[in-house]
């Protein structure tokens, strides 16, 4: 079980991470190492919303050859949730689209399965997102620290298009900037978080994709 640490804005369009991009500074910090990846996120929850309703989510990503599965929590405090995640084979992978979530037997599917019991699990929801990764690494003011950094954050701008479970109709298209603490100190994420919320007037959300996908198109109503 991990602890991540993050923040989160939804953006207008794209014009906005052309802004920051030009900028190429965060909070006074330099930009660096951009990388483009897209994804394919399938989150799977009861028919009754038993994930959704208690602030959970199960998630299979599937990147660049890779394919992880993911059970996050509720949010502990404003930016920092716990997290289950590891690489999965394409066998498990299949097992958890057919929801037999018995076959797959990781930390992140048996902690699921606690919340869920014996009630059946599907795919719901499918997140299509083209993510442009920057890193920044914040150097140590004072010179401390065994690697010369206070830490370093990941700034993810995110093209994301949501779809339900099985539905082949038009998705919902939005775009959201996203950072998270890959180490270091978590004043150095609030810091920046509150430097973009400054400079480029957005205001933060809570929402994990699982919620807003599910909002957005009213999958339980």
């Amino acid at each position: 079980m991990a602890r991540e640490v993050e923040a989160k804005f939804q953006v207008a369009s794209e014009e906005l991470f052309d802004s920051i991009r030009s900028a190429g500074f965060v909070g006074g910090y330099a930009m660096a190492a951009s990388e483009t990846v897209p994804q394919r996120d399938t989150y799977f929850d009861t028919a009754g919303a038993t994930l959704l309703n208690a602030g959970w989510s199960l998630r299979l990503r599937e990147k660049a050859g890779s394919v992880l599965v993911t059970f996050k929590g509720p949010f502990i405090d404003e930016h920092a949730r716990t997290e289950f995640e590891e690489v999965i084979t394409e066998q498990q992978a299949d097992a958890l689209r057919a929801g037999r979530l018995q076959e797959v037997d990781t930390p992140a599917v048996v902690t699921a399965l606690r919340h869920v019991g014996s009630e059946r699990v599907e795919a719901v929801l499918c997140v299509d997102n083209v993510r442009e990764a920057w890193y920044i690494d914040a150097p140590c003011g004072d010179g401390e620290g065994s690697d010369g950094r206070l830490g370093r954050v990941k700034l993810c701008f995110d093209r994301v298009a949501y779809t339900s479970g099985g539905d082949d109709s038009a998705p919902a298209r939005e775009y959201e900037l996203e950072i998270e603490l890959q180490d270091g100190d978590e004043a150095l994420l609030r810091k920046m978080a509150r430097s973009l919320a400054a400079e480029y007037g957005l205001s933060p959300h809570s929402q994990s994709k699982y919620e807003r996908g599910i909002e957005l198109l009213s999958v339980f109503a």
